[in-house]
């Protein structure tokens, strides 16, 4: 049995294929994303709003709020102990390389 498959044709399914990929990374970003907003204490609700998805050639999920540190430290009793990590190491698709959070 012979089965012949076009250039254009391997092109088509490549793209199919990474259209999915992006879509499944997308929704897991979003979800990631969403799972921190609802683990953040929340006092003025700045620190909650601070999380940011920024996506490019490396995406990345980020927080602005100066003290979100604080909180992920332990400062609030509404959240437990770095609760950045445990959401975040709470998904099995996440399998950290290195440093999860980090200060800029």
């Amino acid at each position: 049995m012979k089965i012949d498959i076009s250039l254009s044709a391997i092109k088509e399914i490549r793209n199919k294929f990474d259209e999915l990929v992006s879509s499944d990374t997308r929704l897991k970003q979003e979800k990631l994303l969403a799972d921190l907003k609802n683990a953040t204490p929340v006092d003025t609700g700045f620190a909650k709003a601070s999380w940011k998805l920024e996506v490019g050639e490396t995406s990345k999920i980020t927080n602005v709020a100066h003290y979100i540190d604080d909180l992920n430290a332990g400062s609030s009793n509404q959240a437990p102990l770095y609760f950045v990590e445990r959401s975040l190491l709470s998904h099995e698709f996440v399998r950290p390389n290195g440093v999860i959070v980090s200060k800029l």
